[in-house]
């Protein structure tokens, strides 16, 4: 094995470790790190050559984007009992569309697909304004 596939793998190995342990403890935190990890990616999609590192990038944007769903925004806590468990649900459903989008961002780094990783990622970011609107106070 050479040496640039062995320090790659272990950049790998690395980030998954850092990734499982080190879950932000609250929603602002997570949705800042799912918006770092857009805006990197957002900036490399033009270049095929960023794809591997793109691919990391979106992994990382999916486990932020399920453990967002562990949180409940201030603004549904904040609304009548009787309007909460609709308004979660329509949170997590903005969470999986986000994951599902993110999915097909993966498939598309991975096939050099870069054109339609940008029209992907520019749902993404209809869909962030959309929640934004939705649930951010």
């Amino acid at each position: 094995m050479n040496n640039s596939i062995l320090m790659a793998a272990l950049c790998l190995f690395a980030f998954a470790g850092n990734a499982q342990s080190a879950l932000p403890g609250n929603l602002a935190n997570t949705m800042k790190a799912m918006g770092n990890d857009l805006k990197t990616i957002s900036a490399q999609v033009v270049d095929p050559k960023a794809n591997a590192s793109s691919l990391q990038l979106t992994d990382h944007f999916i486990q932020m984007a399920q453990h967002s769903k562990d949180f409940i925004p201030d603004t549904i806590s904040s609304m009548p009992n009787t309007q909460q468990a609709a308004a979660k649900a329509d949170y997590d459903s903005l969470l999986d569309q986000q994951i599902e989008l993110a999915n097909r961002l993966k498939s598309d780094f991975a096939s050099n697909n870069n054109t339609d990783a940008q029209n992907i990622l520019t749902q993404m970011a209809t869909l962030k304004r959309k929640g934004h609107d939705a649930y951010k106070q």
